[in-house]
């Protein structure tokens, strides 16, 4: 796949200047309506309450940065859908989530086949196992 090669340093920098706003004007806003002690022991709901919006400024990023030429102007399309953006996100980490066992269990598998090869080649009388 041919990566896009329109994403330069600037547009990374406006990126990241975007990015760290956001967060300012969320920090200073709660800052601004509750007690100090209340927002500090809220931060991680304010991060939570942040993910929509942040997945709205990242996801065309992405697309930038990683979308061939091929499908670029189907990207285009998506992204102009809110819902699609959202639901990509979802759809992103429930991917992420069948993902992270499947190479979990995969990896303790290959673990021990090493290991049972090592025991072999040692003429060991010992056994790795695994359920995943």
């Amino acid at each position: 796949m041919a990566k896009q090669q329109t994403w330069n340093n600037d547009l990374e920098k406006e990126f990241k200047d975007t990015i760290h706003r956001y967060f300012d004007e969320k920090i200073s806003n709660a800052l601004n309506n509750k007690n100090v002690l209340n927002v500090g022991d809220n931060l991680g709901q304010l991060l939570k309450n942040s993910e929509e919006d942040i997945v709205k400024i990242i996801t065309p990023r992405a697309v930038k940065k990683w979308a061939s030429l091929e499908t670029l102007p189907l990207w285009e399309k998506f992204l102009k859908n809110e819902q699609m953006i959202l639901e990509l996100r979802e759809i992103g980490k429930s991917i992420a989530n069948s993902m992270r066992p499947l190479a979990g269990n995969n990896f303790a598998i290959w673990v021990t086949k090493v290991l049972n090869k090592a025991f072999e080649v040692e003429n060991l009388p010992i056994t790795a196992s695994t359920t995943g």
